[in-house]
């Protein structure tokens, strides 16, 4: 029940079987030689409705047309560099991770912060509180659109961080 999962609502509708569709295919599964059979359709998808849920409590429905005119996240796109990053930030910086918790996350009394995830808008943490474990969410001061902009952003936040902690002492 902690994991992040989606369920789509979709349409499914037969489409004509062009080169395009055949070739899109074919990159995807190079030897399904049998893409060039008269049996073999081709199919879209249209989704309608997105049922995201992203771990105990954190829910939520995405229309399809938001879906539609998304656009893919430079940071999150990149798995290899993201899962990079948090590991580098929790192993190394995680006095910085603690603080961003605290002054932006809305859990001041953290004693212990964990980043889990990162996107173009900011991370998910796991806290340490004193009455147990909280999941919560630090945004950037502004969203990225390349991955050379977020080692600026995590300074940049923590520098923000700092100075809103220094203030509510």
């Amino acid at each position: 029940l902690a994991t992040a999962r989606a369920t789509l609502l979709a349409e499914v509708v037969m489409v004509e079987k062009t080169q395009g569709a055949k070739d899109a295919f074919l990159a995807s599964h190079p030897s399904a030689s049998y893409v060039h059979f008269d049996d073999f359709l081709c199919f879209e998808l249209r989704v309608k409705s997105i049922r995201y849920i992203g771990g105990f409590g954190e829910m939520s429905w995405i229309t399809g047309e938001d879906f539609s005119s998304a656009e893919a996240d430079p940071i999150a796109a990149d798995t290899q560099a993201t899962k990079a990053a948090v590991e580098h930030c929790n192993a190394d910086h995680a006095d910085a991770v603690l603080e961003m918790a605290q002054a932006f996350s809305g859990l001041v009394d953290a004693k212990k912060a964990t980043m889990l995830s990162l996107d173009r808008y900011g991370f998910d943490v796991l806290c340490e509180m004193p009455d147990g474990l909280r999941r919560s969410r630090v945004e950037f001061l502004e969203r990225l659109d390349s991955p050379v902009a977020l080692r600026e952003a995590m300074v940049k936040t923590t520098q923000a961080a700092r100075s809103a902690l220094a203030k509510q002492t």
